[in-house]
């Protein structure tokens, strides 16, 4: 089970963080991407595979669900692969573990379509 206690404190701080956001289209599919780093530290176990909310935009699912993602600067997606610096290369269905955290859509720092959201938005942090 991910504790996510911790998503009030943080998710004020990344709200102005992650301000630099953007939508990217990759193919058919959408990429939400950070334009730079953020500063704050997520620390939760995010561990799933990469997967399409809606058939439209990439997300990761979880044993806790399924929700969107918020790539960092450098990713680069081609079709059904997304290539996260200092991860790898993932293509849909493949299992994925990193850092991150989770925070509500309204303070991810992009606007998402209606159709990608998710109750929670995960924000990725590779290391």
């Amino acid at each position: 089970m991910i504790h996510r206690t911790f998503l009030a404190a943080i998710g004020l701080v990344m709200a102005s963080a992650l301000s630099a956001c953007s939508v990217a289209e990759s193919s058919s599919h959408v990429l939400l991407l950070q334009q730079r780093t953020s500063d704050a530290t997520l620390t939760s176990a995010i561990v799933g595979s990469l997967t399409l909310i809606t058939d439209l935009c990439f997300g990761i699912e979880t044993d806790d669900g399924t929700y969107s993602v918020v790539f960092p600067p450098g990713t680069q997606a081609q079709d059904d692969y997304v290539s996260i610096p200092g991860l790898g290369s993932f293509a849909i269905g493949d299992g994925l573990s990193t850092s991150g955290g989770f925070v509500p859509p309204e303070l991810a720092g992009v606007e998402m379509p209606d159709e990608c959201r998710t109750e929670e938005v995960v924000l990725l942090t590779p290391g």
